[in-house]
């Protein structure tokens, strides 16, 4: 009785090992064509098609897209303009930020301590940015924003008084907007 109990306990071991794998596989597929396959917006045009669920109903389009990945980049800009650096901290992706607990709260310290040296920012243009290689869940801006400093900063980022132009990675991470990257170059 025992070996059988151990047998099939091995069976079943087995089954859900296989099923794991089978998974995985599952969903390695369906997110490298998510990413290879079609969602680049120079060759899908301006609407999206959800293919995961072998549906035709259309998720948005690109210029809708676009409008409330700008929206995120202003709206980003006025929390640190409205006294609120730790909100706009918490619109950045782990990407910028690290998956470490320790390195990612020490990140968001230093860019809150940073942002709150600022006095005032103010968004002055926002331009797409190699628009040929977006894709559905990602866009680059360059962006220009105006800030003055409260006083001498001890720790700035790299941040300039006056205008100071950036590109900006943003990330669709759960329908919502983020911060994926600052550089002060592409």
């Amino acid at each position: 009785m025992k070996k059988i109990i151990i047998t099939l306990a091995g069976c079943v071991g087995i089954v859900l090992i296989v099923a794991a794998a089978v998974s995985a596989i599952i969903l390695y597929s369906r997110s490298k064509e998510e990413t290879e396959g079609g969602n680049n917006i120079a060759e899908t045009g301006s609407t999206a098609t959800n293919t995961s669920q072998n549906t035709a109903s259309t998720i948005t389009t690109s210029a809708s897209l676009d409008s409330l990945a700008e929206d995120a980049i202003r709206k980003f800009f006025s929390l640190i303009n409205d006294d609120k650096p730790n909100e706009a901290v918490l619109m950045m992706t782990s990407g910028l930020v690290g998956t470490d607990p320790v390195q990612s709260n020490s990140k968001m310290q230093a860019y809150a301590v940073t942002f709150d040296e600022w006095d005032s920012v103010q968004v002055l243009s926002i331009e797409e940015y190699d628009k040929e290689n977006w894709m559905m869940h990602s866009r680059t801006y360059k962006v220009t924003v105006s800030l003055e400093f409260k006083d001498t900063p001890e720790y700035n980022l790299n941040w300039d008084e006056g205008e100071n132009t950036r590109w900006i990675r943003l990330l669709l991470v759960e329908d919502e907007w983020q911060i994926d990257d600052i550089a002060t170059g592409p």
